[in-house]
């Protein structure tokens, strides 16, 4: 039995480092993301300022290519995005922007975005 718990105390430690060294930190246009790599779930906060700007853009920007082309980011289907999450979002200041919104949309807090679109 001690051996056991070594294993998930072993496994655990080795699980938490993994997250520690998933975060990747990276600029794009004056505006600094930290983005955790695949399977992680922890992130360092950005600043209201930069969150806000990335909200803007999200109901701004449009999709640069692909089925959806010239389609504002907010306005994607869920069905697209979830292939981008499978298959892997774009790298830079995108494929953020495309993980945002799936996150948003995935926990169903599209209402946010309503207020900014008239914007």
């Amino acid at each position: 039995m001690g051996k056991r718990w070594n294993d998930q105390k072993s496994l655990y430690r080795h699980e938490s480092k993994v997250k520690l060294n998933s975060i990747k930190r990276f600029n794009e246009g004056g505006i600094s993301y930290f983005r955790p790599s695949i399977n992680s779930s922890m992130a360092e906060p950005i600043n209201q300022n930069e969150q806000h700007k990335i909200l803007m853009q999200l109901v701004r920007m449009k999709m640069p290519f692909g089925k959806y082309k010239d389609r504002i980011l907010c306005d994607l289907p869920e069905p697209y995005l979830v292939w981008f999450k499978q298959k892997g979002f774009p790298a830079g200041k995108l494929g953020v922007l495309l993980e945002s919104i799936y996150e948003i949309k995935l926990n169903g807090l599209e209402y946010l975005l309503k207020p900014l679109k008239g914007k």
